[in-house]
């Protein structure tokens, strides 16, 4: 059976893919960019989940209303986009105005979007239906574990840990390297399921005219999502949540 949902590791020369199926069975390839098409074209799938931005950041956070909305103090937090912000998420794992300032990894990650659109996919946010979306593993397993806490994937602990959370949703996951990369592919597919089939709680986080990132809601009902993410000042929080609250209801 072809699969619905297909999860994709960004690495600077290739690119580690999981796909999923609607009956659960999950298939890992690792590809080059000319090799992926061959996978599009063999499972179909309905979604594609990235852990990677789409483009460089539009200078959001260089905007004053923004920065003061958001309470930044004068010289932080200038060139990120602001989902990056909103995580915490800086050094080398920010993504920067100019192309060729980013990361190597990340200009990958460019040219894969590129290339999926060309081929008909279009992006996904909170104001636009597309197919390609925008995933951060790391958060995407902290948000499904906790308030326990996440060991980094270059453990053995953690990459049980993350093995563990994907078994919850696919019981029949069996990683064949049991390595970092394909674990987040994995979890990236997944996301791209709880997105399309909306059997788990799912919020948009960052701004919609430079790139969203896809989080889960936390497995605990009670464990309120704003404890887990970085909002700053709480009229700012309020605001991103009443949001993920109108995306729960539709």
């Amino acid at each position: 059976m072809a699969a619905r949902w297909l999860g994709i590791d960004v690495h600077e020369k290739r690119f580690d893919l999981a796909a999923l199926s609607g009956l659960g069975g999950v298939k890992t390839f690792s590809k080059n960019l000319a090799e992926i098409e061959s996978i599009l074209n063999a499972e179909k799938p309905q979604a594609i989940a990235i852990d990677a931005p789409s483009s460089p950041n539009r200078k959001l956070m260089l905007d004053p209303k923004i920065r003061s909305g958001l309470g930044i103090k004068q010289g932080q937090w200038q060139d990120c986009r602001v989902s990056e912000y909103l995580l915490g998420i800086g050094g080398y794992f920010s993504t920067k105005s100019i192309k060729d300032d980013c990361e190597g990894w990340m200009k990958a990650g460019f040219e894969l979007y590129e290339h999926l659109q060309r081929l008909g996919y279009s992006l996904a946010g909170g104001e636009s239906k597309g197919s390609l979306i925008e995933v951060h593993p790391t958060y995407g397993f902290s948000w499904l574990i906790a308030p326990a806490k996440l060991d980094k994937k270059s453990t053995e602990q953690g990459r049980a840990q993350r093995i563990k959370i994907l078994k919850k949703f696919v019981p029949g996951f069996i990683p064949e390297k049991k390595s970092s990369h394909e674990i987040d592919s994995a979890l990236a597919a997944l996301l791209a399921r709880f997105y399309c089939t909306k059997e788990h709680p799912c919020f948009w986080l960052g701004d919609p005219a430079e790139g969203q990132i896809l989080l889960p809601g936390p497995i605990r009902k009670n464990l309120p999502a704003d404890n887990l993410v970085k909002l700053i000042p709480h009229s700012v929080s309020k605001k991103w949540f009443a949001q993920a609250a109108r995306q729960r209801a539709k």
